[in-house]
Order: structure tokens, then C-alpha cells, then sequence
């Protein structure tokens, strides 16, 4: 067994999963990968009553570690873990305040992070990262995808660039001369699931596929967006029963159109003919499918740059090689 220069080891430590990547990051490749099911949820049920909570999630790191030793043929047990996501939030090892604004997303000015030196019973030494706050916000996990996004693509130095990552909570984030002032969260995937599943529109909707969409189909998911655009959210989504009850549209269309209406209101407030901003979507092969068309249809796409999935998979990579290398450079000014 060798021990390789530059290597650390990344934990995305999300609500629902755990993630371990063995990663170079002179290069931000991938040299080994474990996924499990430990996400912060279950680890924080597991020992919510435990006096030893952070060392009880030690335990579960390790346990994964286990497992991805047989993936490499090299010692890790020295590696430094770059840990991001939840696992500084309240359910979480260790719950670390918020840094705060601006925060620079090539240099993480702005970012904390508190280090954990190895010892007998955890031999690889941990960076656990804070999070960011705004007046009336909080991320965990976005910010080292930012970090990581300035460092694999470019953003408009002359005006404000919004990055929008989309997902259960929708993040928009306004970036100028390389520093983040301000970010907003849309409840967009998460109100989207409780409306389909929860309410009395579940009876008029079913899951939608992004497989094959009919013209129909596409039709009703841009009639949703430019719903949104023309009248109140909370009429419109009456709508959405209305539709199946007069047999305007199938479930499956319908799902699509209550869709529209959702990304149609987040999306709202930067389509107005007098913004220009450029805008980097960040929403993966499937997420992209659905915003593209809502671009479409709002006539914002000449502005609006569609990040790959493969630069997409590599943020969260690139962000914590860059926290990695940002700890090593302060240790050795």
C-alpha cells in the first residue's frame, strides 16, 4: 500500500445520503467512490439520545471508510476528509454558526470551517464546513459547489451573474467580481411534492415522467409557467383541479402544468424585459430538461448558460479540493 500526494477524502453528507469520494485534488479527479444510505437523517435518529453525538458519527464515517478501503490499493487512514453539507447543521455531528456575507467563491472568504486534529480511536484528521447565512437565509452544501463552479467555469466579471441551483430547495445566487452578496431559497421541489402528494391536487396529478413529452405535454408545462407569470399562484394552482375535473388535460399533463406553475414563479422575478443578467443553471440532466423549457418560454434563454452534468458532479468535488487547499496554505503562511 502507497500513500499518494494531494489525495484528501470528501464526504457530501446530505439528508437522505452519505457520500465518500477518494479524491486528487491537484486534479479533482475521482480515484474511488462509496454511496450509502447513512444520510444525516438516519445517522441523527440513530443517536439523537447519545451523550457522544459527534463521536457516534464518527463511528458511521468510519464504518464507510471501511468499506471504501477495498476500493484503493493505497493507505487513506491519514487522509484528510473535506466534510460538506448537513453535517454541521443542527442534526449533524457537530452544529457550526453560519459564516456570513460576502463570501468569496474563488478565495471562501467569508466561509468557517472548524478543524478536528486525528487521534487514536479516528485517524484522519476532519474539515468540517459552516455554511452561509443571508438576512433571511441559510445554505449548507451550495456554497462549496460555488467554490467549486468558479474554479471549472466563468463567470461575467463586468455584471451580476445569477446561479441558480435548483432542486428540492432551489437556490439563486447573485455573484459579481468573483464574490456571492446575496442568495434567495424557493421551496420549489419540496412544495411540489407536498401539492402531488399531500393535498387535494393529488387526485388531479400523476408523477410526471421527463421520458416522452408529447406536444401536449409541453404544452401544459408552459402554460404553467406563463400562468405563473400572468395571475396569482394561489388561484392558479386551483387550476390544477380544475383541469382534470373538465377534461382539459390528463394527470400526467397536469402534473407537468402544476410543474410549469412552480418553476414559473421562481423564476418570475428574472424575467422581466428590463433584466439582462446572465444566468448559469445548475440543474443536472433531469432538472435542466424541465428548466430549459420554462426558459423557453419566458424568452430568457440567450441569456441563460446550462451547466453539463459532468461540471455539475464535479462542483461539490472542486469545492472542497479548493477548502483543502485554502486549510493548507493558512498552515503554512
Amino acid at each position: 500500500m502507497k500513500h499518494i500526494k494531494n489525495l484528501i477524502i470528501g464526504c457530501d453528507w446530505g439528508t437522505s445520503f452519505f457520500r465518500l469520494r477518494v479524491i486528487d485534488s491537484s486534479t479533482n479527479s475521482v480515484l474511488a467512490e462509496l454511496t450509502s444510505e447513512d444520510g444525516i437523517a438516519k445517522t441523527n435518529k440513530k443517536v439523537e439520545k447519545e451523550s457522544d453525538r459527534f463521536g457516534l458519527f464518527c463511528e458511521v464515517i468510519s464504518e464507510n471508510l471501511d468499506a471504501l478501503k477495498t476500493k484503493v490499493d493505497f493507505e487513506i487512514d491519514s487522509l484528510t476528509i473535506v466534510l460538506s453539507g448537513m453535517a454541521s447543521s443542527s442534526i449533524g455531528m457537530k452544529e457550526l454558526p453560519y459564516g456570513h456575507l460576502p463570501f468569496g467563491v474563488r478565495d471562501a472568504f467569508g466561509l468557517d470551517v472548524e478543524v478536528f486534529e486525528n487521534n487514536a480511536s479516528f485517524p484522519n484528521p476532519l474539515i468540517l464546513i459552516s455554511g452561509l447565512r443571508d438576512k433571511h437565509d441559510v445554505m449548507r452544501g451550495e456554497e462549496v459547489q460555488l467554490l467549486g463552479l468558479a474554479h471549472l467555469m466563468e463567470f461575467s466579471k463586468e455584471e451580476e451573474t445569477i446561479i441558480i441551483l435548483p432542486g428540492t430547495h432551489s437556490k439563486h445566487c447573485f455573484v459579481k467580481n468573483g464574490v456571492l452578496n446575496h442568495f434567495q431559497t424557493y421551496l420549489t421541489g419540496e412544495l411540489y411534492q407536498i401539492l402531488s402528494e399531500y393535498s387535494i391536487l393529488s387526485n388531479s396529478v400523476t408523477k410526471e415522467t421527463l421520458k416522452a413529452w408529447t406536444p401536449k405535454a409541453s404544452e401544459a408545462f408552459s402554460k404553467g409557467v406563463l400562468d405563473a407569470k400572468d395571475s396569482s399562484m394561489l388561484v392558479n394552482l386551483f387550476k390544477v383541479r380544475t383541469n382534470f375535473l373538465f377534461s382539459e388535460m390528463d394527470k400526467p399533463e397536469n402534473a407537468l402544468y402544476l410543474s410549469g406553475l412552480l418553476i414559473g414563479e421562481e423564476l418570475g422575478n428574472i424575467s422581466l424585459p428590463s433584466d439582462s443578467r446572465p444566468i448559469i443553471l445548475c440543474g443536472g440532466e433531469n432538472m435542466n430538461v424541465l428548466y430549459k423549457k420554462a426558459v423557453e418560454a419566458l424568452g430568457i434563454e440567450s441569456r441563460t448558460q446550462f451547466v453539463a452534468d459532468d461540471i455539475l458532479i464535479k462542483s461539490t468535488i472542486a469545492g472542497q479540493s479548493e477548502v483543502f487547499k485554502i486549510h493548507n496554505k493558512k498552515l503554512n503562511d
